[in-house]
């Protein structure tokens, strides 16, 4: 029971942050952060790394995408260049459970409490005496709100192993289960990175073997996208072309490696399942999703247009009926 209070308090934690996160940096999508994101987010490449690097020091690819949503919604990020933003927040994020298989959380305890505590006093500090300040600090806090909140879900780890049910989620053998599965339990928790860490942990325990976690992993990469993309569908055209992009890019990683399974599934069924195995399995398979979408970045992209155009006209039609009065839709 202890487990499970302290994984939903983790949730808790974690979704607030995100909300501050999406507030901060929809405001700061003014002239002065305009102008720096156009040029740490220039091209495709550069806008992918970008994603890498605050993906990985937010340790959070839902607080980057919700990022990317905001910033293409403001017109402060062009669509493609979100997009590759994205693609480079799912790499990025996998340092989450390369830091369970080295560490097992136990020696990053101080960490998030100190941003924590640091980003909090100064949004207080700066709150109406220097408003761009306080917005960053307020982003920041929320920023440390995410790191605490992983951090909490994965010291509930050890704990939520030992239930029945959490046992039998994970360590079913039937694959289109275990897809399920992952992507359930990550669009519940709005993170891939909270179950890649409790794989890890089963894995080093010898509780979970390779080819199931590989499953629980590329369909929580899919599920992960759930959060974000509800929250698109408040926002205009570009945040929701964002969002979907998202989605259909982790599902495209996901098309990608199943192919790969037929090839090789012999050699993947006798990988013995370690932490370390997992870990690098989870950033490989990151890593070669993105290399293998980027060159096709530009008709991944026009897809999500399609599709959003497509769902927008046709709410648009049913608002108009055959009366022939427009009726006018956000956009």
């Amino acid at each position: 029971m202890d487990g499970v209070l302290l994984f939903v308090t983790g949730i808790i934690i974690f979704l607030t942050g995100l909300k501050f996160v999406a507030d901060g940096v929809q405001t700061l999508s003014g002239k002065r952060t305009e102008k720096i994101l156009r040029k740490a987010a220039s091209n495709r490449f550069s806008s992918c790394v970008f994603g890498v690097f605050i993906s990985a020091l937010a340790q959070s690819g839902a607080a980057v995408n919700i990022a990317a949503v905001s910033l293409a919604d403001s017109g402060a990020l062009a669509f493609m260049n979100a997009a590759a933003m994205e693609i480079g927040s799912n790499v990025g994020t996998t340092v989450t459970a390369q830091l369970a298989s080295l560490a097992g959380f136990t020696g990053g305890k101080i960490a998030p409490v100190l941003l924590l505590a640091v980003s909090f006093f100064a949004y207080v500090f700066f709150d109406g005496k220097d408003e761009f300040k306080a917005i960053v600090s307020k982003t920041v806090f929320g920023l440390s709100l995410v790191l605490s909140g992983v951090f909490l879900v994965s010291l509930s780890s050890p704990l939520l192993t030992e239930l029945t049910l959490v046992k039998t989620l994970l360590t079913i053998k039937s694959p289109p289960i275990l897809l399920l599965n992952g992507f359930f339990i990550a669009a519940f928790t709005s993170s891939s990175s909270a179950l890649s860490a409790v794989l890890v942990i089963f894995a080093a325990s010898g509780k979970v073997n390779f080819l199931s976690a590989t499953y629980l992993i590329v369909g929580a990469n899919i599920g992960s996208c759930v959060a974000v993309y509800l929250l698109s569908l408040r926002k205009g055209e570009n945040a929701r072309k964002t969002a979907l992009f998202n989605f259909v890019f982790n599902l495209y990683g996901g098309v990608l490696y199943l192919v790969f399974l037929t090839l090789f599934h012999s050699r993947l069924a006798l990988t013995h399942a370690t932490g370390r195995s997992v870990a690098a399995f989870h950033t490989l398979f990151n890593v070669a999703a993105a290399a293998f979408a980027l060159p096709v970045l530009k008709p991944l992209t026009k897809l999500c247009a399609f599709i959003v155009r497509a769902d927008l006209d046709k709410k648009y039609k049913n608002l108009t009926g055959n009366s022939g009065k427009k009726v006018r839709i956000a956009k």
